[in-house]
């Protein structure tokens, strides 16, 4: 116990000597402010250039918390990513394969801190945004399950990218598939459900039903849940062939 509290310190160190990982630390918040500035703007300046066009901010806030909830669990992989790829670079994790540290236990922590800390962003970031009609018990569920995706920066970055540069530019590709929750929102049910292979979707799909919890909540949990595993799993085989 006191050797994963010792790495749990010396990552606090690591990370606040990093300007760029203390940045992405931050930028969920500045994401969040500037959204509740931009949003009002541009609904009032819309309908001035493009006639006929009217939003009503209020039929999406639903949709945009959902969108915003996700930023912080992939930021805070790419921050956990970075620090393996130093700790693989600096043979750090061949030493630990032989510490009394074992390396299950170390990929553990590494997946369970920043799971754990996107729960806390999320309702830190619903509490932020200001949405007014949101259940924090029934999120509880969807913000656990967003934190899921916490550790695919954390395993995709090191398994992939040789160094630092590499697995931001490659983290930007894989992101995209946080598109899957405009898909999730635009596009209808069953069709929708095409996208129910990238994790994403259900976080989204989750929250619009988390007001109005039946079986389909149920249901949307339920799935999201089991892809979260399924790519967390897919993820970790090939950081284990990758690290070792």
């Amino acid at each position: 116990m006191r050797k994963l509290v010792a790495l749990a310190v010396n990552d606090v160190k690591n990370i606040s000597r990093d300007s760029m990982q203390l940045l992405f630390l931050i930028i969920p918040f500045v994401a969040v402010i500037a959204l509740k500035l931009i949003l009002p703007v541009a609904a009032e300046l819309v309908p001035k250039y493009v006639p006929g066009i009217e939003i009503n901010l209020a039929d999406h806030y639903l949709f945009i918390a959902s969108f915003i909830i996700q930023i912080a669990p992939l930021l805070l992989g790419v921050v956990i990513g970075f620090l393996v790829i130093d700790e693989r670079d600096e043979n750090i994790l061949l030493f630990i394969s032989v510490s009394p540290l074992s390396k299950s236990a170390y990929i553990g922590v590494r997946i369970l801190i920043p799971s754990i800390l996107s729960v806390g962003y999320t309702y830190a970031m619903l509490a932020l945004f200001g949405l007014s009609s949101w259940n924090p018990l029934l999120v509880l569920p969807i913000a656990l399950m967003s934190g899921l995706a916490a550790p695919f920066g954390a395993l995709f970055m090191p398994a992939f990218a040789k160094n630092k540069v590499e697995g931001l530019a490659l983290f930007k590709l894989f992101s995209g598939i946080i598109a899957a929750s405009f898909i999730a929102y635009i596009v209808p049910d069953p069709w929708c459900f095409l996208a129910g292979i990238l994790p994403n979707f259900w976080i989204t799909k989750a929250f619009l039903y988390h007001l109005t919890p039946g079986w389909e909540y149920g249901l949307l949990l339920l799935g999201g849940y089991a892809v979260h595993i399924l790519w967390i799993s897919i993820l970790l085989w090939f950081f284990k062939r990758k690290v070792g």
